[in-house]
């Protein structure tokens, strides 16, 4: 079983131009939303996250994350600092009344648009229920390998013997919506769409209006694992 952690990925950019931010924390007309996601247990112990040259978070530690930070819209490097030295960054542009979830893994950022996962999965408005658990899927991208496209398979206390399937695929990043179920252990397993072999699998409890995200990556030797992250 592994352990919760306090999380949220995208396209990695190697190029760094600067555009100018007014530092994300000031009113703005119809701004976008960003929030890191501190995934990669290589990283120092706590980081920043930098918008342009503003520090806008501070002392995000691995397995949290930061609060959504409001900033314009447009063209913006978006970077994580321990120091003075930058970690990890990226470019991206951010379209007003988005939300872009900022996710440190292996040793890269990526950056993704809250959307649905799936399209055969009814959309969440967005907010935690106060009286649910909520869980979400969330995809980082690695190295190609097979399988590519896996089913993620969800039992609940209330689904323990009717298992939710949601399609997968490996190879894009993404960030689902909120599903909600009942509170209590919670088990994922991915499988291959094709064969009942299992890939990867966690085990949790969730509480009442927590908010976890299964989180699959794909190890430089092509495997798979999953975490579990507990977003603020």
């Amino acid at each position: 079983m592994n352990a919760p952690l306090k999380l949220g990925l995208g396209v990695v950019v190697s190029a760094a131009l600067a555009v100018a931010c007014d530092g994300g924390t000031g009113p703005s007309e119809n701004p976008a939303l960003v929030q890191l996601l501190q995934a990669d247990p290589a990283a120092p112990p706590t980081v920043s996250l930098v918008i342009d040259e503003a520090v806008v978070a501070t002392s995000v530690a691995y397995g949290y994350s930061s609060p959504k930070i409001s900033t314009p819209a447009g063209l913006h490097r978006l970077a994580i600092r321990s120091g003075a030295g930058t970690v990890a960054e990226i470019e991206g542009e951010l379209r007003a009344g988005a939300t872009y979830y900022l996710v440190s893994a292996q040793g890269d950022l990526y950056l993704t648009e809250a959307a649905s996962l799936d399209p055969g999965v009814t959309p969440d408005t967005g907010q935690r229920n106060p009286v649910r658990a909520n869980i979400r899927f969330v995809n980082v991208p690695g190295p190609p390998a097979a399988p590519a496209l896996v089913y993620a398979l969800l039992s609940a206390p209330a689904t323990v013997d009717t298992v939710q399937r949601f399609g997968m695929d490996t190879r894009v990043a993404s960030y689902g919506t909120l599903m909600y179920v009942d509170p209590g252990t919670v088990t994922v397993r991915f499988q291959p769409q094709d064969q009942e072999i299992v890939l990867a699998e966690v085990v949790f409890e969730v509480a009442a209006g927590e908010v976890k995200a299964v989180v699959l990556e794909r190890e430089p030797d092509g495997a798979l694992r999953a975490r579990v992250v507990v977003e603020e």
